[in-house]
């Protein structure tokens, strides 16, 4: 901790006075002055660079917080370059409205120990994505198992991206007990965790030696010394 806060020490004064200390930093790019503009209708940012005559990516520099480049289908304040306010109220109003693709999305099969945030990163999507699309509470609670749909700019609609955890079979084999797959179990770990034969495990659930097995998921085990 203490080399960290040295090192900050360190860095803190050649950015104050680099010459003293023999270094030439570049200067800073001067911050883009913009405008506000209000708009009431979802338009694609790329299609109004084009029509003002500015560079690609222009306005989605200006709009990092548009996820998908484009405006919302509700009342927005869009930043424009200074003094091209007016140019841009009349792009807008000549530019047709902007119809979004169907939503697609995966879905995934909360497992043991994911939250809502933890799979947003992993989807590269957001908490508020995953909570409205799923109707989830403020509070963001969710269940091993739980069936969730992940926004996803590519793949089909009803794409799976975990399977569902097998229900067990409705005969149960004598002096089995149910077992709840951990994170990190496969049907070897289990067979040893109870002393059974691997083939036995996967021949009282129905299983082969290449079938999946995911946390949430029950299985039947028979403990040898039950």
């Amino acid at each position: 901790m203490e080399v960290v806060v040295f090192i900050f020490f360190i860095e803190a004064m050649i950015v104050e006075n680099p010459e003293k200390y023999g270094f030439e930093l570049p200067e800073l790019d001067s911050p883009i002055e913009y405008e506000i503009v209000s708009i009431n209708n979802p338009l694609r940012l790329s299609a109004l660079d084009k029509k003002l005559g500015f560079e690609p990516g222009t306005l989605a520099a200006l709009n990092p917080e548009l996820r998908h480049k484009a405006t919302p289908d509700k009342a927005y304040h869009l930043k424009v370059p200074k003094d091209k306010s007016k140019q841009a109220l009349a792009a807008i109003q000549s530019l047709p409205r902007w119809i979004p693709p169907e939503a697609t999305y995966v879905v995934h099969y909360v497992r043991r120990g994911e939250t809502v945030s933890g799979i947003a990163k992993r989807y590269g999507t957001s908490v508020s994505s995953i909570a409205r699309l799923n109707r989830l509470s403020r509070r963001y609670m969710i269940r091993p198992g739980q069936r969730l749909k992940v926004p996803s700019r590519s793949g089909r609609r009803y794409r799976t991206a975990y399977q569902a955890p097998k229900p067990l079979k409705k005969e149960k084999p004598d002096k089995a007990v149910a077992y709840t797959v951990q994170s990190g179990d496969s049907p070897f770990t289990i067979a040893q965790k109870f002393n059974m034969k691997l083939k036995d495990l996967l021949s009282i659930n129905g299983l082969r030696k290449r079938s999946r097995i995911f946390p949430g998921q029950q299985l039947w085990v028979v403990p040898k010394d039950s």
